[in-house]
């Protein structure tokens, strides 16, 4: 339990408490797919309310991606070697902690994180997509109206900071 388990259930058990915990699982986890699966613009892992094992394990995410955010190539098997995981080991515990797939955790990053120098600099659309690892304007475009409901244009008029 320590170390991250979310149930223990000696030996021999109860199939009737056996029942009730898996279902008590699956709720949190559906709980924890619909925060996460939120138009949440936190990159920060720490707000999301999960046990310190995957917790640190996003986090360790979200750092590898940071690091080669400008990197156009960087994808799946990238991070699953900056993470020491095979690509499926990675798929299955993004698939069960966010519900979604690698791939999609990525993008996402990259998409929040433009939406962050969208509001805090006076970049313009093209120099942050480049920054961020795009190199297809209308893609980016889609992905950010994906997320947002707003063109990545219109997000920054409406978002930006005024000095």
């Amino acid at each position: 339990m320590e170390v991250g388990a979310d149930a223990y259930i000696p030996k021999p058990f109860d199939i009737r408490l056996l029942e009730i915990r898996i279902k008590k699982l699956m709720e949190q986890l559906n709980l924890l797919q619909e925060k996460f699966s939120s138009n949440n613009i936190a990159l920060d892992s720490q707000e999301l309310g999960i046990n310190e094992v995957e917790k640190n394990f996003l986090e360790k995410a979200e750092q590898v991606i940071e690091e080669n955010l400008m990197n156009s190539n960087f994808g799946v098997e990238d991070l699953a070697a900056g993470m020491n995981f095979s690509p499926m080991q990675l798929y299955r515990k993004f698939k069960s902690i966010r519900g979604i797939t690698t791939n999609e955790f990525i993008r996402a990053y990259r998409i929040k994180k433009s939406a962050v120098l969208l509001r805090e600099t006076d970049l313009n659309v093209t120099e942050i997509l480049y920054r961020i690892g795009f190199s297809n304007q209308s893609y980016f475009s889609k992905c950010f109206k994906q997320e947002f409901d707003l063109s990545p244009k219109a997000y920054a008029l409406k978002h930006r900071k005024r000095s």
